[in-house]
């Protein structure tokens, strides 16, 4: 009987580990809604490094 115990703890802590161990597909390192915020960040740094640019230009072209 205690065989039987010991067998069947085995296989259900076996099957609980086999569960928990399955390789799921990730999506990335960044979520999609995330990598969506990212994107716009991205956008909008870019439009205020231009707009820094040209307020530059701007700048140096009344001095000289």
């Amino acid at each position: 009987m205690y065989i039987v115990k010991l067998i069947s703890t085995a296989l259900v802590l076996a099957a609980m580990l086999g569960a928990c161990s399955r390789d799921e597909e990730p999506e990335g390192v960044i979520p999609a809604g995330y990598q969506s915020a990212v994107d716009k960040a991205e956008d909008v740094e870019g439009k205020l490094e231009d707009a820094l640019r040209a307020r530059t230009q701007e700048i140096d072209d009344s001095e000289g």
